[in-house]
């Protein structure tokens, strides 16, 4: 599609606000440039919603407009609710940081190899723990089937993804994100917990944040929610709530919840307070280790220094959905931008888009 190609010429005649003006409408110059069929975005403090705003159509040639309301999958910005959950039972006391697989799942000690015979919790969230990033659809094809039940599931599937060699050598203990090795944390988690993924979700996030995370693709609970886009096959192309573009079972948990962007900022914000070092659900010792513990990515979190501040952010991936959020604690800013579009110009403009809010602090 032409728009979709031209979109750096047009980017540049996008003008950087004062964060005193609306970004609403250079969100929706971004949407246009890029022929993103719908953009929602929060700016907020660890108090206040500063800003919001949503822009666009919930189905591509629609004229369903979108709201801030309306449901997007995170894809693997899920990764910071699973790091986020582990933090709530390490202080708990049903885990460690150093917990290995094999230390809750003893009958599998005989079975992983020895490469992950001493595999641990803070490694996987980490994402380097060797394992190979199983991303996309494809990645799945020789996973075998295992028992119908999610919980069962997980466990079966890290069983057998651990008796398979992972990253070459030379991968070892660098960072490769892994929707796999997250998954092998969650199953981790579930054991430690004794709770299935969905009580943990409700336990641990959803009520005491005041939040309704769900699972999956958002128009599989109702049509009037936002589809996701992908340009795969061609065009851009809205997928059905019955679409095959499904995730594989297991891996669920840790790369498909969804949210609308004001309950997502609550979360965030929670995060923002403790790492200011307010009163937070998680101590600011923990979400130190999450944002910041070892440079470029902690756990589940890119950070870097931009303009002298210390900035968390990471890039939720998707086959139909993009996101993008940062914390700037610093500021007392956080940034999240969320779209129904997962192809690559998508991902640019979430990214794009947040940039240019940041900038707009960052220069002040």
């Amino acid at each position: 599609m032409l728009m979709r190609k031209l979109f750096t010429v047009g980017f540049l005649l996008i003008a950087i606000y004062s964060h005193s003006q609306s970004f609403l409408r250079l969100a929706d110059s971004v949407r246009r440039v890029r022929g993103i069929p719908a953009i929602t975005f929060a700016v907020f403090s660890d108090s206040a919603i500063i800003e919001s705003g949503a822009t666009g159509y919930k189905k591509y040639r629609t004229r369903d407009s979108v709201k801030v309301t309306d449901r997007f999958q995170l894809g693997t910005n899920t990764f910071a609710i699973t790091s986020w959950i582990a933090a709530k039972l390490v202080e708990s006391g049903k885990i460690k940081w150093t917990s290995t697989f094999t230390s809750l799942f003893p009958e599998s000690k005989n079975k992983v190899l020895a490469q992950f015979s001493n595999l641990d919790l803070k490694t996987l969230l980490a994402n380097k723990a060797g394992i190979a990033p199983y991303k996309s659809i494809e990645d799945f094809s020789t996973v075998p089937a295992f028992n119908s039940d999610a919980q069962i599931q997980r466990k079966e599937f890290a069983v057998w993804l651990l008796q398979r060699p992972g990253l070459s050598a030379d991968r070892n203990n660098q960072m490769v994100e892994s929707i796999a090795g997250y998954t092998v944390a969650a199953a981790m988690l579930e054991k430690a917990s004794g709770l299935s993924w969905d009580k943990l979700i409700d336990n641990f996030f959803n009520k005491p944040l005041g939040v309704a995370a769900k699972f999956g693709w958002p128009n599989t609970f109702s049509p009037n929610e936002p589809w996701g886009h992908w340009a795969k096959y061609g065009g851009l192309t809205p997928e059905a709530p019955d679409t095959w573009v499904k995730p594989y079972p297991a891996t669920v948990a840790v790369s498909s919840v969804n949210l609308n962007v004001i309950d997502y900022a609550k979360f965030l914000q929670d995060e923002l307070k403790g790492l200011r070092g307010g009163t937070s659900k998680v101590t600011k010792a923990n979400l130190e280790l999450i944002h910041f513990g070892e440079p470029d990515y902690a756990l589940g979190w890119q950070n870097t220094t931009i303009n002298g501040q210390r900035v968390a952010m990471h890039t939720g991936e998707s086959a139909l959905f993009s996101v993008h959020a940062e914390l700037i604690p610093g500021k007392n800013i956080g940034i999240i931008v969320m779209c129904n579009d997962g192809d690559s110009m998508g991902k640019g403009g979430v990214i794009n888009l947040c940039r240019l809010i940041r900038e707009s602090y960052l220069v002040q």
